[in-house]
């Protein structure tokens, strides 16, 4: 190991290698050859015997301290680097090490300082593990729920990475902005916004920034938070121009205060700062955004704003003689298993639907209402033994507690009698457990509805949309909201006092919309509620579209953006495809000409295409993939270009399976592509096959997969999942 004695001794204590750790160069080299090749216990042996002939080498204690870790014994590596800390306690080596085992051996909480005190003092010295530290906790605030920390700690480890790092990390970042499960409000970026004072006050924001810049999120919010409480302790002197200046500062400085919060992964501390920076703001618009993250982060893991999906479990004797039972008994509906599938011992061998009224059958849409088509008191799913000792034969009863779900619990248990025996989760002891939440003002949205596995996707897709009306005209108005204080939306109107929680609440349902593929027209919402109309967001040819939060990008006047500006705003658009600003942004681009050469239009065209069905505006929907069918196309991508086209057209037409033009499409499908790509017969039969299409033009043939529930035929499709993101637990595993 050739390194020059004069140069900074690699232990980290700022002193010459000639007068500190000189001499240990060869037997460290042994050592870092055997961490290379994760030869972790005889890199620690060496370590120990140098330690013990150089109890007071820095270098041997921090390299003890870094391999522990490498072999996943963060907590071990604790002990060496205490030692050295308390002897050199500069050690910008050991501080660095130390913020990386005190997060991986005490936790996020429990190490907070020594891990803010390695950020602050060790990035520039030691980029290498404030990166990996930066990427842990980054990968922790994501497993325990904490978005805009997850997103802030991915920041911090892409301005650290390597080269070889960087693209990984931009990679998740991407990633992170486009994940449509998280809220369109917590995607994104969200900027600490500058503010203006006297030279001591500039000096403590300046302060505030470069701790939030290292990562040093804590100390930057309490110190913005202190900020605020001084300013906001002298507005009561002020009037005029003053006291309007002083409020935007005192919103300004609550803003970044619960910023620096959320990114801490205190979404509970940063909810009321941002509550507390709306009701200062000056602007509509502004106040508007602060409440819609502030009520976002209070309600996210708030016991008192969420509803359970609960499961009760059962042990069952006989998988065959319950199923006997089970479809012998009245509103207990099998759902058919999708055909041509490898048989899977996780898989469940039967699933059934407790509904609240007989399904309704047939294509006569007038028989399908939201009084005649039953709800879904409880899904059922019923598992076989697999092997002794592994997972036993068991059933799963999951539904929304409450009367529903007790009612269609007791209906289970008469049915079953002594075929099944109820078990209690061995980590709580408990028979009933929580299976997932939602939040509970959306409760009139999460029981589903049953449909005959051949109803046409249009009447199911109505049926929803009906669903969704009636919430939106008659549930959500008539709801009393906390945000409100307790009034319903419908009382809130005209009061001038909730008017920003109510323009808030209306983001809300318009992140639910967006989730679930729901129409909202949040301008024309408002004006119900006599809320002001979204002023157009100010903006300037230096103005960087692609940094602009959600509902700042929103409110842009895209007919008014330069061509590069435009380009920008649809790749940002494309990424995190919020649906209120994405249509007038693409109804923009295809009127400007001028800057079709610098986009991909054909995606231009198939967002608007699938946009307008989403809608269910099937002609809207056509007529923008009609656009992309024209597109000039290589002679050699030809038949590819068609046969997308087509297949995007028949995904659409298959909300009425039974109209002409679906029909003609089908048999195209056959005739002209079956012979180029024999497969595709597979895909038509199945279709047919499922909504019973008339099809004279087909030869006798079999499918050889299934109908997926969303109604697209692919071959060996898999069984559709239980709503949302469940924690199935069954005997047998952990």
């Amino acid at each position: 190991m050739a390194l020059d004695v004069y140069a900074a001794c690699p232990c980290g204590s700022n002193k010459k290698l000639k007068f500190c750790c000189h001499g240990l160069e060869g037997s460290i080299e042994q050592v870092v050859r055997h961490q290379s090749a994760k030869q972790y216990k005889q890199a620690l042996q060496l370590l120990d015997a140098l330690d013990r002939k150089h109890p007071q080498s820095a270098w041997v204690k921090n390299l003890q301290a870094f391999t522990l870790m490498m072999d996943k014994r963060g907590p071990e590596a604790i002990g060496p680097l205490t030692k050295v800390l308390q002897v050199q306690p500069d050690n910008m080596y050991s501080i660095a090490l130390f913020g990386l085992a005190s997060f991986l051996g005490s936790g996020w909480k429990a190490g907070k300082t020594a891990i803010q005190r390695a950020f602050q003092r060790c990035s520039n010295e030691y980029p290498h593990i404030i990166y990996f530290l930066a990427r842990s906790i980054a990968e922790f605030m994501g497993s325990v729920g904490s978005p805009l920390a997850h997103r802030q700690y991915l920041g911090l480890a892409m301005r650290l990475a390597s080269e070889e790092n960087r693209e990984n990390v931009f990679m998740e970042l991407i990633e992170f902005d486009g994940d449509t499960k998280i809220p369109y409000i917590l995607r994104g970026s969200h900027d600490l916004v500058p503010v203006a004072g006297d030279e001591a006050f500039e000096k403590e924001v300046r302060k505030s920034v470069k701790l939030a810049f290292l990562g040093c999120n804590e100390a930057a919010g309490g110190l913005f938070a202190k900020l605020a409480e001084a300013a906001e302790s002298e507005l009561a002197g002020l009037s005029g121009d003053d006291a309007a200046k002083k409020r935007v500062a005192v919103a300004i400085l609550w803003w970044n205060s619960g910023l620096c919060r959320a990114w801490d992964g205190d979404e509970k501390t940063a909810a009321e700062a941002l509550h507390r920076s709306s009701k200062h703001a000056d602007d509509f618009e502004a106040a508007v955004e602060a409440e819609t993250l502030a009520q976002t982060l209070g309600r996210r893991g708030d016991r008192e704003h969420t509803h359970r999906v609960v499961q009760a479990t059962f042990k069952i004797k006989m998988v065959s003689k319950l199923l006997t039972l089970l479809d012998a008994t009245p509103l207990f509906v099998r759902v058919p298993q999708p055909e041509g599938q490898a048989p899977d011992p996780r898989q469940p061998v039967a699933t059934y639907r407790v509904l609240d009224k007989s399904p309704v059958v047939g294509n006569d849409s007038t028989s399908y209402t939201l009084e005649t088509v039953p709800r879904v008191a409880a899904e059922i799913v019923v598992f076989a033994s697999v092997a002794p000792g592994q997972q036993e034969a068991a059933l799963a009863i999951i539904g929304i507690e409450g009367e529903t779900f007790t009612d269609a619990l007791a209906k289970l248990e008469a049915a079953g009698g002594e075929e099944i025996e109820k078990l209690t989760a061995p980590s709580t002891g408990e028979s009933i457990t929580t299976n997932t939440v939602f939040e509970k003002e959306f409760l009139p949205l999460q029981f589903k509805r049953h449909f005959e596995a051949s109803t046409p996707l249009g009447i199911i897709r109505r049926i929803n949309r009906d669903n969704w009306s009636k919430f939106l005209t008659s549930d959500w108005p008539e709801m009393p909201l906390a945000a409100l204080g307790g009034k319903t939306p419908q009382q809130a109107i005209g009061d001038e006092s909730v008017r920003v929680p109510l323009a808030a609440w209306l983001q809300q349902i318009d992140m639910y919309a967006d989730r679930f593929g729901l129409p909202f027209d949040v301008p024309a919402e408002r004006v119900k509620y006599n809320l002001p109309t979204a002023a157009a967001r100010e903006f300037s040819e230096h103005t960087s579209v692609g940094t602009l939060s959600v509902l700042q990008f929103a409110r842009l006047p895209f007919d008014k953006l330069s061509d590069q500006q435009l380009v920008a705003a649809f790749k940002r658009a494309a990424l995190i495809q919020h649906k209120g600003s994405l249509r007038p942004l693409l109804l923009t681009i295809v009127e400007r000409t001028s800057c079709h050469e610098q986009l991909d239009m054909a995606r231009v065209y198939r967002f608007l295409s699938d946009l307008g069905s989403l809608l269910m505006e099937t002609s809207e929907a056509i007529r923008w993939l009609d656009k992309e069918r024209v597109r000039t196309v290589p002679t050699a991508e030809q038949f590819e270009h068609e046969l997308d086209c087509d297949m995007r057209e028949l995904r659409y037409r298959l909300d009425d399976p039974h109209d002409p033009a679906c029909s003609n499409l089908l048999r195209r499908m056959w005739e002209h592509y079956g012979t180029k790509v024999p497969e595709l017969r597979g895909y038509v039969t199945g279709i047919v096959n499922h909504y019973k299409v008339a099809a004279p033009w087909m030869t006798e043939g079999e499918a050889v997969g299934a109908l997926t529930s969303g109604g697209v035929w692919t071959p060996d499709a898999a069984a559709e999942k239980p709503a949302g993101e469940s924690k199935l637990w069954l005997p047998g595993q952990s």
